[in-house]
């Protein structure tokens, strides 16, 4: 072996000793991408879920809030044709009232000799 030949040697080692270090650094730094894309992905995989969970809890909301529209839109069209009703029939009792009160009074004429 000749001198030149024992300095290529720690040359190459040394080369080697340093391309082995930055492979181990790039494995760490790449391990740790990948812890923190996993944490992303179960992180994005729980806020889908929850997502989900409060997509479902808005649309029961929503159904209940319809349901109970419908609800009132029918009690309301029942109010409006109970209301209706009781219109007409005060209307029928003011008659009977006014009939009455025209017959009172011919009576009270008619047994009193009350002049009209």
């Amino acid at each position: 072996f000749s001198v030149s030949d024992c300095f290529y040697k720690q040359w190459y080692q040394r080369r080697v000793r340093g391309l082995t270090e930055e492979y181990d650094a790039v494995s760490d730094q790449v391990d740790e991408l990948e812890k923190q894309m996993a944490d992303r992905i179960t992180d994005t995989e729980e806020g889908s879920e929850l997502s989900e969970e409060i997509e479902t809890a808005v649309a029961d909301k929503i159904a209940k809030v319809e349901e109970i529209a419908a609800t009132f839109i029918s009690q309301q069209t029942e109010l409006i044709d109970l209301s209706s009703e009781l219109i007409e029939a005060e209307k029928q009792l003011d008659e009977v009232i006014s009939r009455l009160n025209t017959k009172s009074n011919w009576h009270a004429r008619c047994t009193n000799d009350i002049p009209g």
